[in-house]
Parts: structure tokens; sequence; C-alpha cells
């Protein structure tokens, strides 16, 4: 009989292993096996558990403290609890998944004499609102048509992928939503069953010759709309791209702002997730420019020293720092670059495993110059999670800086074609033209370059590429009208922000063509 060991301190043993968690040591037969520590936190808290078969839910509030992690990081710190136990996926001898309801240890655990109690966790319900979470339950397709129900399914599935960029919300695996069934729940069923914050639900039905989508968010907690609106599209093979152009900018800013007002202290002032969840949604509302940048770095200071433990807050500190150095926009300085490297240890060493942090750790390390060693955290990103399409984008921006212009354009292609509807598109198409700017292939160039002014908004990156990309066609006068709309975006630009982004041949004739008269713009570091 399997003997269950709960609130483990000191040393449990089973078969050739002992587990110390004194020492922090992981022994096999008396050699030590390095494991990281959130992999050794994973294996205390399921030794404590043996024979009880433990859901991702409690894995992330005991383990991961509450923070915000993806199935797939779970399933990357499972991977690597296994292979340290010389276990695998095929043969559960130690580890075993339970098909839907999350991982039962399989050892007879022999607690150490000198056990001592855990501290009792918080409720459950505590940490809920503490980490908004979200379930996107399976939309309603009315009507016997396989058509409908590949777009509802495929909505659902596009939704998912795309919400994950916000951070600090945790959403519900599509595995548990589709399990309440196709038929409408009620949110305190949605809230009981699944932990989450908010859901949103979609009905999908042929209305003439098109379809008409109905999408609502609703706190499970009060049962209160929070936002609900129709949409009606054609009905060709553009349907779901063209339905999640209409959805995303109206859902997006209603769930950031139900998650900022959960996130609020006892006291009335912000609280360091409300820091960080408002610092990363300065550069899109502001655009880019050194005030804004500078306004950014602030706050994620801020939201580190709040909470020094929330490992993305320092990932998204190390990104812009590194990447307002890059394009010009803080001041290029020493004691910057150490501000990046400091935060850069910081986020790795409080996790390893989690595919966003990694994916911003590595994109700060190669706009730093250093992308070997910012590639190999990127590659551990994507495997973490397949679908993190800013690591994909990132790993491509890597190997350009890198000089691996074929990877570059395949990363950043795949990366896009993930999450078309991204608000990073804009950036993400114009280092893509880059790239085939690079390599010769103009016309690829020139497609991408346009596609991203389309997608900028406030963001003068895509014309400055849109620009030399016109040069190298000899096309001098559309290279004017982009650089106009360029300086028309960020009059303050600099020789150095614009070298920083095509290099330094096109950045000096992109300067001689700076449309006023009597001024070629500022030069120089801000």
């Amino acid at each position: 009989m399997i003997k269950r060991v709960c609130g483990l301190m000191g040393v449990f043993r089973f078969d050739q292993f002992e587990l110390d968690t004194e020492a922090f040591e992981l022994r096999d037969g008396g050699a030590k096996i390095h494991v990281e520590p959130l992999v050794f936190d994973l294996m205390r808290f399921l030794l404590g558990e043996a024979g009880r078969v433990v859901s991702r839910d409690e894995l992330i509030e005991n383990v991961w403290d509450g923070r915000i992690v993806s199935d797939a990081t779970i399933s990357s710190a499972i991977k690597a609890m296994r292979k340290a136990l010389g276990d695998s996926g095929d043969n559960q001898k130690y580890l075993t998944t339970v098909r839907g309801r999350g991982f039962r240890f399989d050892a007879d655990v022999q607690a150490g004499d000198d056990t001592r109690q855990k501290a009792p966790q918080a409720p459950a319900e505590t940490a809920a609102k503490m980490d908004p979470s979200l379930a996107i339950l399976p939309f309603q397709a009315y009507g016997d048509d396989d058509r409908l129900r590949n777009t509802a399914n495929g909505l659902v599935e596009n939704l998912t992928t795309i919400l994950t960029r916000i951070p600090l919300l945790k959403l519900s695996s599509r595995m548990a939503a589709a399990s309440l069934g196709e038929k409408s729940v009620s949110p305190d069923i949605v809230r009981d069953r699944l932990g989450v914050s908010y859901m949103i639900e979609g009905s999908i039905q042929h209305v003439g010759d098109g379809i008409r989508i109905n999408v609502q968010l609703i706190d499970t907690g009060s049962g209160f709309h929070l936002w609900a609106q129709q949409f009606d599209q054609p009905d060709d093979e553009n349907a779901i791209e063209a339905l999640l152009q209409e959805i995303l900018p109206r859902l997006e800013p209603q769930l950031v702002k139900a998650m900022l007002k959960d996130l609020g202290g006892q006291d009335g002032g912000l609280t360091s997730r409300q820091l960080l969840l408002q610092a990363i949604n300065i550069l899109s509302l502001k655009g880019w420019n050194p005030d804004s940048f500078t306004q950014t770095a602030g706050m994620l200071r801020q939201s580190t020293e709040l909470d020094p433990n929330e490992a993305i807050g320092h990932a998204y500190l190390a990104l812009i720092l590194a990447l307002g150095q890059r394009v010009g926009m803080l001041k290029r300085s020493g004691e910057v670059l150490e501000e990046v490297y400091s935060e850069v240890d910081a986020a790795l060493d409080l996790d390893r495993m989690d595919s966003n942090v990694l994916g911003l750790v590595g994109c700060a390390l190669a706009d730093i110059g250093e992308p070997d060693r910012g590639i190999p955290i990127l590659l551990n990103a994507i495997e973490a999670n397949p679908n993190n399409a800013q690591a994909q984008t990132a790993l491509g921006a890597a190997y350009m800086l890198a000089g691996e212009i074929e990877l570059a354009i395949k990363h950043l292609s795949q990366g896009i074609s993930m999450s078309p509807m991204d608000g990073r598109l804009a950036l993400w198409g114009a280092t893509l033209a880059n790239a085939h700017l690079f390599a010769g292939d103009l016309d690829s160039a020139l497609a991408e370059a346009q596609k991203s002014t389309h997608a900028g908004g406030n963001l003068y990156v895509p014309h400055i590429v849109l620009a030399a990309t016109h040069l190298a066609r000899n096309e001098v006068e559309s290279a004017k009208r982009a650089v106009n709309q360029a300086y028309r975006i960020a009059p303050q630009l600099t020789d150095r922000q614009v070298a920083a982004i095509v290099g330094p041949e096109f950045a000096g004739t992109i300067e001689k063509l700076w449309p006023t008269p009597g001024s070629s713009g500022q030069t120089g570091s801000q």
C-alpha cells in the first residue's frame, strides 16, 4: 500500500532515491542528481501526495504559488522530473498521467524522522482573486453544418492562443472548458468546476448568406456580463480571421480593465501586478518614444520592488531596458546594461520553466547584442510551449542579429502565422520585412513592410523598414513618403535609432530624405 506523506520536510526515500528537502538534493543511490529548483518543488509536492491524483490547478497553487503558468510549462516540469527519475511518458513507473484529471505519484514513500509541517496553504478562493483566470467555453453552433462548427472551433482555438499574451492571466485548458459540455452552463458552475474568474462564451449561426456571432465576457463570481457584442461577417474562407479582427480589439481592453480591478490592493494603492499590467500596455497606447520607454521601465521597477518574486516582471523589465537601448529610446550606458543582466538573472533564478519568461529573457539578451546566449533560451521557451508566438518571432530576430537570415525568416514567419491578430504584428512584420531585405528578396520585403505599416498605428519602425525597402528598389519618391510618415509619428527620431533598425548604410540615406527643408532631423544619441 502506498503511504501518503504530507507537508514534506526532511529526507524521504522511495526505491533507491532520496529527496532531501533540507539540503535541497535529489540522490540516486547516494549520487546527487541535478534538478532545477521548480522541478525539486514539484517533486516534493507530488511525493507528499503520493497515491492521490493531483490536478494541474493544485500544482499551480502549491508549486508555482499561484503564479501564472501555462499547461506547456507544467508539462515541461513534469517531463524534467521524469527524466531525473529515469521515468518517461511511455514507461510511467513513478509518475502516472491520469488523462483529464492530473498526475499521481506511484511509489511507497518513506518519511524521515525529522519531518516538519509546511505552513498551511492559502485557500484557493484567495488565490483566484489574486490571479485573474479565464475559461473560453466551446462556442455553440446553431444548425447542422460542419463548416459552422469548424468556424466556431477555430475561433475558440485562436482566441485561446492569442489571449495567452496577456500577462498575469491564467487560461483554463481547452480540455477542461470542453468538459463542461456544449450546452450553456451558469457562471457559478464554471467558477466551481474550473476555478476561474471570467468566462467567454459565444454562439454562431447563419443569417442570410453570412454568419452572425454573439460573444460575451462574464464575471463568474457575480454573473455580470462585463462585455457583449454581436458581429456579422460573410461566410467564406476568411471568416475566422475577419471575426478575430473585429472581436479582439473590443474584447481585450475589457478583459484587462476587469483584471486591473481584481488585482487591486486593500489600501487603494497600485499593487505590483497592476503596475506590471499597466506598464506593458504603455508602449501600445503611447507609441515608441523616450518618455514612454522611461515610464514603462519606471513602473516595472516599482512592480518588481513591491514583489521581487514575480519572474515575469523581471523578464519584462529586462526586455524594455534592452529594447530601449537597441532602438535608442533609452540612454545607452553601462549602468542600464548591468541592470538588464541583473533582471535577466533574477527572472531565470525565479523561473526557468515558464515559456513566457524564457521568451522575454531570450529576446532581451539578443537585443543587447548577445544572440548566442539568447537563442538557446528562446529554443527552450518554444520547447516548453510551441504556441508561444512571441518566442518564435524573438528567435527569428535573434537569428537575424546572428546573421542566420534563413532561420530568421523561418521563425519570424512561423510566429506571425501562429498569432496573426497579435497587437505586436507591426513590429514582427517589420522585422520579417527587414530579414527579406537583407536576404535580397525585395518583393517579399516590400509586401511584408506594407502589411506592417497598415498594422502599425503609432509605430514608426515599419515605415523606416518600408523606406529602406523602397531605396533598395530605387524607388526614391516612395521612400520619401515612408520617411515622411515615420518622422510624422516620431519627429525626434535620430540617425542612431534608424541605424538600429535598418543598419547604418540605409540610415545615412534615410536621414537625407528628412522632409522639412533646412532640417535633417536630430542626430546622435538621446
